[in-house]
Formats: structure tokens, sequence, C-alpha cells
């Protein structure tokens, strides 16, 4: 069943790629799994793009992980200040405890979603304006690009600086290691018996 919902997914993602050109440009880096303060919301990254069509062409436009394919995201992403397509969590659901794998990639507890077509929202040449939004308590993303038929300019971005390092007691499971945090998430990590600093030899 696993294996036939994997092809599934690769024969959408295959099927939206045909129908559109491909001009991709990077608005996310990956971010591993981490941990908010609180569940406010708050941006985690901003990148704006000025988008360029053709006379008489209509853009058509899709959010995707790396080369067209899968992606995820925890938990939004929004274009000039709307829903994404309309979802508020870019993710195929939970494999594994988020809590556990704290600084590892997102794929080791999330399933990825087939691209996103987001032509509904971006129809036309313009600037644009994506956020990368959480609100929940863990957080993380795989890289996220924007795939159009239009041509693309980036006009600016940012990225939260991440600068803390703590040591990762993995809820006390065996095993600990150092991990470079966002200094919101630093009390979190403290609360459940992480301790500031690298994790001696």
């Amino acid at each position: 069943m696993k294996t036939f919902l994997l092809l599934l997914a690769l024969m959408l993602a295959a099927a939206v790629q045909s129908s559109i050109a491909q001009n991709s440009i990077k608005l996310f880096d990956a971010r591993s799994i981490d941990v908010s303060v609180d569940t406010q919301p708050r941006a985690f990254g901003t990148k704006q793009i000025d988008l360029t069509c053709p006379a008489g062409v209509t853009a058509q436009a899709t959010l995707a992980g790396p080369n067209g394919g899968p992606f995820i995201v925890d938990n939004s992403i929004t274009i000039n200040g709307q829903w994404a397509a309309g979802s508020d969590g870019l993710f195929g659901g939970t494999i594994a405890d988020p809590m556990v794998y704290v600084g590892e990639s997102m794929e080791t507890a999330y399933l990825s979603i087939p691209p996103l077509n987001v032509s509904g929202q971006i129809k036309s040449s313009g600037s644009y304006t994506f956020e990368l939004l959480d609100w929940g308590y863990t957080f993380g993303s795989t890289e996220v690009y924007l795939n159009t038929n239009c041509w693309l300019t980036a006009t600016a971005s940012a990225e939260t600086t991440v600068a803390t390092q703590i040591c990762h007691r993995n809820m006390g499971a065996a095993g600990q290691k150092t991990l470079t945090v966002g200094a919101n998430a630093v009390r979190a990590h403290l609360a459940h018996g992480d301790t500031a600093g690298p994790c001696s030899e």
C-alpha cells in the first residue's frame, strides 16, 4: 500500500510538472526539526519574488521540493498573506514523534506531499511575498521552490538567524548531540532536559 501511494504521488507530481514550463527559484532552505517557545504564530523566513509573464500568458505556478518533487512544511506558507493553495498544514502526516527527532531532517518524522498548484493565487505579473510560518510546538521544512511558466526575480529574502548551541539529550533516550538552534527555541529545549552549550566529549 505504501509503495502504491508513493507511486501515485510521483505520478501526480509528474502530471503537474508536465503542464507547467519550469522556471524555478528556491524560496526557502531546508530547516531541521526544532521547537518553538510557545504556540504564537511566527515567521521563520520571507522571500519576495517579482514575476513577469509574457503578454497574453496566464501564470501557472507550483510550490515543490527540489527538481519539482514532493516537499514538507510544518506548518504553513503564505502568498501575499493568504495560505498557499488554501492549506494551513503542508505535510502529509506524522510518522514518528517529532520531538524525538529534534535536529534531524523533516523526512525522519513527517510524510511529504506532492507539489501544490498555486496558480489561483499567482495569476499574472507582479510582486509576490512568501512567508514560511509556524504556530505549533515543533517546526521545520524541506527545501521549497516556486516553479512557474513566467520569469522570476528574487528581490528580497530573510531567514531567521540560528546561533545558539545546546546539548540535546534526546528526551531521556540514549545518546546526546550538540545542536545549533534559533535563540527563540532555547527555552523550550532547556525545559525538556537539554542543557546550554555544546555536549562534552
